[in-house]
């Protein structure tokens, strides 16, 4: 479920009431007439007819809400409220606040932990909610998470600078692929003197964005068709042990119609990595180039396997199969492949040459 998704799913949950009759939390009063927000765990019994709350879930809701719910236009009551309560109440009772571990729903007691690094606006505070965030983009995958805790990290970061926040930082900005600032907190985190066992991981991370950073340079290069500048680039830059940096070069050396050349390191790149099938497809037009059909359709064919929608393994290997007098073959690959990509033009265009050269 996304974040878009899960946010609608837990405000739907939440219902607003009209208090009857003041309520009395300590120092705070919250008068008779507001509106609080509840949901089901909010109500504790309902007697006569008259309900019976628990006000610590209700003031949880509210830091939801001031947190998440951006639209709300009780924000501006519950802001007030709240900045109120945090002022005036004893930290060992706000601290109760943050007791959601019998929560199911991650993204509410995420928000509800965001709400509260809004007021308490400490160190520790935003990074405790950071780290419910990265762990909810790590369970679905959904930027929206990172950004979040990539905002709660900066604010953390720009009050006390920890070797650890500047790590989560450098993975979050790799995650994203901007990798120059990745390992620009990357090198913060060490300058910053951190544990062994954290140097030892961001030292670890710091090869892979470095890695990662010149084959994005190189792509830049052949983005603007200088092919000999990014080859020249990774070259120097290589590293033996990357699968990524050794098909990145195979591919350049297609490009500069180089097949020898693209063969050595493209086997090199599946000696580091067998379940890549762009290494396959690549080396499938590199044994092509070299005259050798039959290698190319057995590299195809194993990428194939690795990932039965590859849609460049589809098409090469349909126009390799008609090219062998198997065109039946290929017409079959090309129709698994529209249904696939129904969008995509140039499968029917491949289908009407090879249907043309049979008639």
């Amino acid at each position: 479920m996304t974040y878009k998704e899960r946010l609608k799913e837990i405000q739907a949950n939440l219902k607003f009431l009209e208090l009857n009759e003041a309520q009395n939390l300590g120092k705070i009063t919250i008068p008779k007439g507001f509106t609080i927000p509840i949901n089901r765990d909010s109500v504790k019994a309902i007697e006569a007819g008259e309900f019976s709350f628990n006000f610590f879930h209700i003031v949880q809701n509210m830091l939801f809400c001031v947190a998440l719910c951006d639209d709300l236009p009780l924000n501006e009551q519950y802001t007030v409220f709240l900045k109120n309560l945090f002022d005036n109440t004893e930290k060992k009772y706000l601290e109760v606040l943050l007791d959601v571990r019998f929560f199911e729903e991650m993204l509410y007691k995420a928000g509800i932990i965001l709400g509260y690094s809004k007021y308490a606006n400490n160190t520790e505070a935003h990074l405790m909610s950071a780290y419910e965030f990265i762990d909810l983009y790590q369970v679905d995958n959904d930027e929206a998470y990172l950004e979040i805790a990539r905002q709660e990290l900066i604010s953390s970061y720009k009050m006390e600078k920890r070797a650890y926040t500047a790590y989560l930082l450098s993975f979050i900005y790799h995650t994203k692929k901007e990798y120059d600032l990745a390992m620009d907190y990357a090198e913060y985190a060490l300058a910053l003197n951190p544990d062994e066992k954290l140097e030892s991981a961001i030292k670890e991370d710091l090869v892979e964005i470095k890695t990662l950073l010149d084959i994005q340079t190189a792509n830049e290069f052949m983005a603007m068709g200088d092919y000999k500048a990014a080859l020249s680039y990774l070259t120097e830059n290589k590293r033996e042990d990357s699968w990524e940096q050794n098909y990145m070069l195979g591919e350049i050396y297609l490009a500069l119609e180089m097949p020898y050349e693209a063969m050595d390191n493209l086997k090199q790149a599946l000696e580091i990595n067998q379940a890549e099938p762009d290494i396959y497809e690549a080396l499938g037009i590199a044994s092509y180039f070299l005259g050798d059909v039959t290698n190319s359709i057995k590299f195809l064919e194993h990428g194939l396997k690795l990932d039965p929608k590859h849609i460049e393994i589809l098409k090469n290997l349909a126009t390799l199969y008609s090219k062998t007098q198997r065109s039946d073959i290929a017409i079959k690959l090309l129709d698994k492949a529209k249904v696939f990509y129904p969008d995509d033009d140039e499968i029917d265009m491949i289908i009407d040459r090879i249907k043309g050269r049979l008639q």
